[in-house]
């Protein structure tokens, strides 16, 4: 009994993560996110960390982990004086 509701429950998260995975609209930024994120990470490539900051803080309040991270490091930039 304990084997049958483990295979359920193994076919219902698989089935769940391939469906997330083929509907690239759930996890893909909105436009105006993903246009925030480009001007943050280019401002962010010819350290403008201060003024990329803005923009890689909405980018990373929509769920995007790599601005997450960029924003960190922008954030470091700052606090090092770097």
């Amino acid at each position: 009994m304990l084997l049958v509701k483990r295979s359920i429950t193994l076919a219902m998260l698989a089935g769940l993560t391939l469906t997330a995975l083929m509907l690239p609209s759930v996890w893909a930024l909105d436009d105006e996110a993903q246009a925030a994120k480009e001007e943050g990470m280019r401002l962010y490539g010819i350290r403008k960390a201060d003024l990329a900051f803005s923009y890689l803080e909405q980018a990373a309040e929509a769920g995007d982990v790599e601005a997450m991270y960029y924003l960190g490091e922008a954030n470091r930039r700052l606090v090092m004086g770097v």
